[in-house]
């Protein structure tokens, strides 16, 4: 990792997973992307489906970019990008006359494609954190956000017009912004990671729990979960990452000389009185 990612890394206050006010940018996030959604549902209730709100999401979304554009958490989360796009297409809301879901069952070659996705995206995010977690090989990162972008196209596609409920996409919005946050604040327990790209990368390595399948999820979570806890509340795992990701520079070197090298002139000068 750079020199200087390191260093900028160390000044940041380690961030303490059990004090209530390290979630509340994350309460904030969810309570705004639960609003959109009950929004939406009450406008497909009232008014039925229609293309309208589409332009209406896209003006939610630009005022709430402008609104919280200033904070970095908001930014590398994309805001409620990720959340606009799940509601247009896991739903009819958007849609006048709804796509009849006969693509996936009439060709089998699409079937075999979706699903092999729907396993390789939650399974390439997976084996991308652990890699940066336990220091072992991984692909070049501009790969996997390749690869990420076009089963998220893929699944755009074959899913449009799709029936999620409200309730689904409001649960997949807690876990998508909740694994987001857990996995921006790793940055400074880990050791050779370089800040900007684990900051890009974020919203990629997430965003797979707002689109695959609802039980692809609950795995994906439980393996998320178990390395969050191995990071923050690991204690010895946790202590051993960090000590190892505090830079040693040349300065601090020179700083660490000088206070013993005046220790030791202190102690001759109180042998000598």
């Amino acid at each position: 990792m750079p020199t200087a990612s390191r260093e900028h890394c160390a000044e940041e206050f380690d961030v303490d997973m059990r004090l209530v006010t390290t979630y509340i940018p994350l309460m904030i996030l969810i309570l705004r992307s639960i609003a959109m959604c009950v929004f939406c549902e009450v406008f497909y209730r009232i008014f039925g489906p229609r293309q309208n709100l589409l332009i209406i999401i896209v003006l939610i979304m630009y005022a709430d970019a402008s609104s919280w554009q200033r904070d970095r958490m908001n930014r590398i989360v994309g805001f409620l990008c990720p959340v606009a796009l799940c509601i247009v297409t896991t739903t009819n809301h958007t849609l006048c006359s709804p796509v009849v879901d006969e693509t996936l069952q009439s060709r089998l070659p699409l079937i075999i494609i979706y699903w092999t996705l729907q396993v390789l995206w939650p399974v390439s995010t997976a084996y991308y954190y652990s890699a940066v977690i336990f220091s072992f090989q991984k692909p070049r990162e501009v790969y996997l956000v390749t690869l990420w972008s076009a089963c998220l196209g893929v699944h755009c596609y074959l899913l449009l017009g799709g029936f999620q409920s409200t309730g689904e996409i409001m649960l997949r919005c807690i876990v998508y912004y909740m694994t987001a946050m857990l996995f921006y604040h790793s940055k400074c327990k880990l050791a050779q990671v370089d800040r900007n790209t684990h900051h890009s990368i974020t919203m990629h390595v997430c965003l797979h729990f707002l689109f695959v399948d609802v039980y692809i999820m609950i795995c994906s979570v439980t393996v998320f979960s178990i390395l969050f806890w191995y990071i923050f509340f690991n204690r010895t795992a946790s202590d051993i990452i960090y000590q190892a990701s505090i830079p040693k520079t040349r300065q601090d070197e020179d700083l660490l000389t000088q206070l013993r090298a005046a220790k030791s002139g202190i102690g001759h000068t109180v042998l000598s009185s």
